[in-house]
């Protein structure tokens, strides 16, 4: 799973490092940097996939003249992997290069770092003894506009010198090596990887585009416009336990209850699939529903439930003003489904929120896992910092809860 990120002059941020928890939350004011750190892991997940590099620099927020802070010719962006059972860590680091308005990736390079393949060393003169894991570079890579093709030096063996290789421009090197004759560790180290990166998933859930039908699918769409058709596509079983999961968190949202959630196929070949729910209003009354008359919070809450229990285990699943559209009242259930369904599906969840009404919620044991992006007030760059880690935090908490310092300005 995805540990950390450090970021140095990508987009607008100095030089800045975030670590990943189960659920990590990014507060900061409006044109702070927030999503430009999400295009960060946007921008990784799609060069792993073997997405052209060209089609990646003109997809990205903003385009590509914003990738690089402005002012500087690189930028660098570096991930730390952890495959928890055999206690191995990667470290795979990509940077971008401009010259004269072209915009290219310089540089890749993936480490491995065993933590299990302890190495003892002895200092001479104190006769005191440390432990070090090792590190071994499986590759690295350098490019520049002068040449066809990319220039990649993988391990050879334990003694040998590194192999030379050149490879395409067009995509990563990262997700072109596992098809060359290289090693073994080094296949599975990148192929580690790219699954890895792969599986980060923006999730922009745009309530207008889930309104109606859909097609049966089998992965969600990234604006969750195709929720019903997943939901409907999966086995009997297991949607009939999705269906109740989805209840049972949705229940407490609206006014009053909603007793079921679940669809219904449509259509000459049953391929059309709408989402419905009852509601119970007036005593006994109940009122059947589709997702066209639905509020906009009740489907965001139910794209992002759908994308935690259908993306694979071990991803990491982004969301940005995460409880846009939900009543302040309703945030508790969000978090409580946000942290009961990531733990049962190893999901880790990184999200951002204005609302200082969500961050108490989180209470005050949650701080560790809350970041803030601000601007430097002399360089005008990016940066983000635990929360945690703010030195006079013990003595603002004595006088604000910690949304009353965001909406203050106090961080």
């Amino acid at each position: 799973m995805i540990k950390e990120l450090y970021l140095k002059n990508w987009k607008s941020f100095s030089p800045s490092r975030i670590y990943i928890d189960p659920l990590t939350v990014l507060i900061g004011t409006n044109a702070s940097g927030k999503s430009n750190l999400l295009d960060a892991f946007w921008f990784l997940s799609q060069i792993a996939k073997g997405r052209t590099v060209e089609y990646v620099f003109n997809e990205i927020r903003g385009g590509r003249e914003w990738l690089i802070r402005k002012g500087f010719s690189e930028a660098t962006l570096l991930v730390v992997l952890s495959k928890d059972i055999h206690g191995i860590e990667y470290c795979y680091e990509v940077d971008l290069k401009r010259a004269d308005d072209k915009i290219w990736i310089a540089k890749e390079s993936l480490k491995q770092i065993d933590h299990k393949r302890d190495v003892v060393s002895v200092n001479i003169k104190t006769q005191q003894s440390t432990i070090s894991s090792v590190e071994t570079t499986l590759f690295r890579s350098i490019s520049d506009l002068t040449k066809p093709y990319v220039s990649v030096y993988s391990r050879r063996s334990k003694q040998g010198p590194d192999k030379n290789y050149q490879l395409s421009r067009t995509t990563s090197v990262l997700s072109q090596i596992s098809s060359t004759d290289v090693r073994k560790e080094i296949k599975d180290g990148a192929s580690f990887v790219c699954d890895e990166l792969s599986n980060i998933f923006v999730l922009n859930p745009i309530p207008n585009n889930m309104r109606g039908y859909s097609k049966l699918s089998e992965i969600l769409q990234e604006d969750a416009s195709n929720m019903a058709g997943v939901l409907s596509a999966m086995e009997d079983e297991k949607r009939k336990n999705v269906e109740e999961r989805l209840t049972n968190y949705l229940r407490g949202l609206p006014e009053r209850d909603i007793k079921k959630v679940w669809t219904e196929r449509f259509g000459p070949f049953n391929e059309d699939v709408i989402l419905l729910c009852e509601e119970q209003w007036r005593g006994n009354e109940v009122t059947k529903i589709d997702s066209r008359s639905m509020s906009d919070g009740t489907l965001r809450f139910l794209a992002i439930a759908t994308a935690i229990m259908t993306r694979p285990k071990g991803s990491l699943l982004i969301v940005e003003e995460i409880d846009n559209g939900l009543h302040p009242s309703r945030t508790s259930e969000l978090i409580r489904m946000l942290k009961e369904m990531g733990e049962e599906r190893s999901i880790d969840i990184l999200c951002t929120t204005h609302n200082p009404v969500m961050i108490d919620e989180l209470g005050v044991e949650m701080i560790p896992i809350v970041f803030f992006v601000k601007r430097d007030a002399k360089t005008g760059g990016s940066v983000v910092e635990p929360v945690e880690e703010l030195s006079n935090l013990p003595k603002l908490l004595a006088q604000y809860t910690l949304g009353d310092l965001m909406t203050e300005g106090k961080l």
